[in-house]
């Protein structure tokens, strides 16, 4: 009896980790306004912004944001309903918390550019920071990230995963909030990205996972491994890395593959930066 509901208590946990990787987080108790966010400060005049997937907070970065320190400044933060950060009410669009982001990143005194990186849901999120203002972009780095679309394609396709997904007990007020959300306002054609015109305006990185557990096998696994092809279709200048001995949490099993990807794309930006101040 004691392996059997060992075995079922197992099987529920990754089943809720299948559901976009839902996190327990509960609503800090602060200011109905405050959005909890902190700087790591190193050389250079990029600023290295991270997004946090369904569920986490600034904690998911912190072995690889010390890291990222050493070569430039570094932002993260808590989105409203975890950590420390106070709930809100109203939409969590990917539109609604790109636009959030920047005003958080304004009001923290920091100027682009930006090298925006973003893990699962958060990839989105970034994503949609990318399309609202890409004057502002030096990079974008996608881990494993949910594309547009998502959502939709997951009820379509394993119905009874997004159902339960969708009112998942162990979601916070805030993850229930943003899985319901994740496909408002982005559109999952190419078109509907408007940078097709401009695919080189920067330069954007896509890491995939290499491993998947038993239980995400399967008509998940083959739903997830269309991933790349949709990214590259939103932003046709995307290289897609697979990075081998890596589950869903890549900045986390793998920390040296992610900084790689993300010093090689800081590089351009301090040249292009030492461009514009030399003197004609």
């Amino acid at each position: 009896m004691r392996y059997a509901s060992a075995s079922a208590s197992l099987l529920l946990r990754t089943a809720v980790f299948l559901l976009c990787w839902v996190c327990v987080t509960l609503p800090a108790k602060a200011d109905e306004t405050a959005i909890h966010w902190s700087v790591l400060v190193g050389p250079g005049d990029a600023t290295i912004v991270l997004q946090s997937g369904l569920g986490d907070g600034e904690s998911s970065w912190r072995s690889l944001r010390k890291q990222l320190a050493k070569q430039a400044r570094v932002f993260s933060y808590d989105r409203p309903g975890y950590g420390k950060s106070a709930s809100v009410s109203g939409s969590r669009s990917p539109c609604d918390i790109a636009d959030e982001l920047h005003r958080v990143l304004t009001d923290a005194g920091l100027h682009p550019p930006y090298v925006l990186v973003g893990h699962s849901l958060g990839g989105l999120y970034q994503h949609a920071f990318a399309q609202r203002y890409p004057d502002e972009v030096a990079a974008l780095v996608l881990i494993d990230a949910t594309p547009p679309g998502h959502g939709a394609r997951l009820q379509e396709r394993m119905p009874q995963l997004y159902a339960l997904a969708s009112r998942a007990a162990g979601l916070s007020g805030a993850g229930r909030e943003e899985f319901r959300d994740q496909d408002v306002c982005l559109d999952a054609s190419p078109s509907a990205a408007q940078v097709t015109a401009l695919p080189a305006r920067f330069p954007v990185r896509v890491l995939m996972r290499s491993d998947y557990s038993i239980l995400e096998r399967g008509e998940f696994r083959r739903l997830w491994e269309t991933t790349p092809q949709r990214w590259q279709a939103l932003w046709p200048q995307a290289s897609v890395v697979v990075v081998p001995h890596s589950g869903h949490y890549i900045h986390q099993e793998q920390t040296r593959a992610v900084m790689q990807v993300v010093e090689s794309l800081l590089a351009p930006v301090a040249e292009s930066n030492q461009g514009a101040a030399s003197p004609p």
